[in-house]
């Protein structure tokens, strides 16, 4: 018996393209990333091309109703028919079946709300990314001041106080909080930029200087040396 010849449908541009099920899943799913810079994922992170392997496997397995399964899964309907061993997926963007079909005016809509949709959450996922590079970057290039001031300014230990004069502990206090929101500005809120402008303001009337690696490196040593 020669194989179902399906045709996939972008719902954004009218392309189509003609072949077997696996042909059409792969056609489908590199059309969107290279025309419409959309990379179709699922819950678990796989292609559309990937998906679609995993449903051939899983979806015949399925009761249904006079031979036809018919599920919704990560946003597309897909329709089985066990008999027939023909599939029909439905997605926001394209749509593969074996029988013909017109993509209308309102799909198309429909489409473009969605793709922008999904456009504007990746952005949204890379920003989050982008934040959290800054966010390992500031840990990095700051944890010995904050390992060495953190526990003075939430506790007042006394060996602090007799490393800095209260002029330069305040410095720190200042600047300790300036760069534990400057590296996040894009994601902060209205009260938290307003702090940050106030920080900001109050280090540029102050002259002490944070101290260099080497004067923390002492101070660290003195905190767990004994006392005499």
């Amino acid at each position: 018996m020669p194989p179902v010849i399906y045709t996939c449908y972008c719902k954004l541009c009218q392309y189509r393209r003609g072949g077997t099920f696996d042909v059409v899943a792969d056609s489908i799913d590199a059309h969107l990333q290279r025309a419409h810079k959309i990379a179709w994922r699922d819950s678990e992170g796989d292609t559309f091309r990937d998906f679609a392997k995993k449903i051939k496997r899983l979806i015949p397995s399925l009761k249904g109703e006079d031979g036809v399964v018919e599920v919704s899964v990560e946003g597309v309907v897909i329709t089985y028919d066990k008999v027939g061993k023909v599939w029909t997926i439905i997605s926001p963007l394209f749509e593969i079946s074996s029988a013909g079909h017109h993509i209308t005016e309102e799909e198309r809509k429909e489409a473009e709300a969605f793709a922008e949709r999904l456009k504007e959450e990746r952005k949204a996922l890379e920003k989050e990314r982008e934040r959290e590079r800054k966010r390992v970057k500031y840990r990095r290039k700051y944890r010995h001041y904050h390992k060495c001031y953190e526990d003075y300014f939430k506790t007042k230990a006394s060996h602090t106080l007799q490393n800095l004069r209260f002029e330069r502990a305040e410095f720190m206090r200042l600047w300790c909080e300036y760069h534990s929101l400057k590296p996040f500005v894009d994601s902060l809120s209205s009260q938290e930029l307003e702090r940050l402008k106030e920080v900001e303001k109050e280090l540029k009337k102050q002259s002490v200087r944070p101290p260099t690696t080497r004067e923390l490196l002492k101070m660290e040593m003195e905190r767990f040396s004994p006392s005499p």
